[in-house]
């Protein structure tokens, strides 16, 4: 749900000239962070699957909870300094 608007705001704060490398840097981005998230939750339903399968689902949703929250701490953060790309360059 927000990739799409989170790519826009991106690529709409970056000028012209270096848009080709700005675009690699946010597939990048999304990759390395589909490549952590199903790490997470692997390790998660591992080191808890041991003692039961719903022991490890709880584990790891509670993984991507933490997640979550920690990433929504840092934008909250970074918009508070008003650090915050905006679309067409709109302080």
């Amino acid at each position: 749900m927000f990739a799409p608007a989170g790519n826009t705001a991106v690529m709409a704060s970056v000028p012209e000239r270096v848009s080709a490398a700005a675009g690699g840097m946010v597939n990048m981005a999304r990759g390395v962070g589909t490549a952590l998230g199903i790490a997470g939750v692997t390790l998660a339903l591992h080191l808890a699957g041991a003692a039961s399968h719903e022991a490890g689902a709880r584990a790891a949703s509670l993984v991507l909870a933490a997640v979550a929250l920690l990433a929504a701490r840092t934008a909250s953060g970074r918009a508070a300094q008003g650090r915050v790309a905006r679309p067409g360059g709109a302080p």
